[in-house]
């Protein structure tokens, strides 16, 4: 019995650990350097969250298609406090200077392209 709880908590603890291993942080410089016209592919892995961030401006939009997006209620985007799922094949288009996280708690992998535009009222 005492062999039985001792492995199934080192099993737990090797889960956590690989939960954490897999765990990706985006930070609001890894997508800052994409120029408008420029596009992207962003892997968001199972069971990631996106902590909350903005974009150093709000001189550009940015565009998600979503490419491969897991099924059901698992994977979604947050921009300024209103929820968004991603659909295959549909954009997503925000101000990135709002407060956004995303997150992935899916058991697949999440893809899509990322494309940052210029914003249509700042640059007629």
């Amino acid at each position: 019995q005492q062999q039985q709880e001792h492995q199934h908590e080192q099993q737990n603890q090797q889960h956590r650990q690989q939960q954490q291993e897999e765990q990706y942080v985006l930070k609001a410089d890894v997508t800052s350097h994409i120029n408008p016209g420029d596009v992207t592919l962003l892997r968001l892995g199972p069971h990631s969250h996106l902590v909350p961030h903005t974009g150093r401006t709000n001189t550009r939009l940015v565009g998600h298609l979503g490419l491969k997006i897991p099924s059901g209620q698992c994977c979604a985007l947050r921009v300024a406090g209103k929820e968004q799922a991603w659909q295959p094949g549909r954009v997503l288009v925000f101000d990135d200077s709002f407060i956004h996280e995303a997150w992935n708690n899916c058991s697949e992998q999440r893809y899509i392209l990322f494309f940052p535009l210029f914003h249509p009222e700042l640059f007629p």
